[in-house]
């Protein structure tokens, strides 16, 4: 009965040094996507793009300014996108790791979609592009 209670104790320790181990993984990936979706940064490039305009003169230089601003939010979109695609790798790897060693059902955890917001800033991008265009007509 003893050595049944120190394997018990080993393998139970064992899995918490796991799930520490994971759980800091975790923090650290989700702390990168944080620092992705940080409205600060995005304020920031708002203003040098407001910025930057502002000093512009020429239809050109409004045009490269905005051009600019949707390459550097469509970046951002394309890391984030990554970040959490990495973040639910991670987590499908620990249900599934869970799953095999407690013999449950079969979980997917859901993953964080960036689409909507990547088809919004696009549908942005267009809506710009169509101004300039008519612009250049005047």
């Amino acid at each position: 009965m003893m050595n049944k209670v120190k394997v018990d104790k080993e393998a139970f320790e064992k899995s918490l040094m796991r799930f520490q181990a994971t759980r800091s993984i975790f923090s650290q990936q989700t702390n990168v996507l944080y620092t992705h979706l940080n409205l600060k940064n995005l304020d920031r490039l708002i203003a040098e793009t407001k910025k930057d305009m502002e000093t512009s003169l020429t239809t050109a230089g409004l045009k490269t300014c905005m051009t600019n601003f949707f390459h550097q939010s469509q970046a951002t979109m394309e890391s984030v996108a990554k970040q959490a695609t990495e973040i639910k790798d991670l987590m499908e790897g620990v249900y599934r790791k869970f799953q095999e060693e407690h013999g449950l059902t079969n979980v997917k955890p859901k993953g964080f979609s960036v689409m909507k917001y990547s088809r919004e800033l696009k549908r942005l991008e267009d809506k710009h592009l169509q101004v300039l265009s008519g612009m250049s007509l005047l």
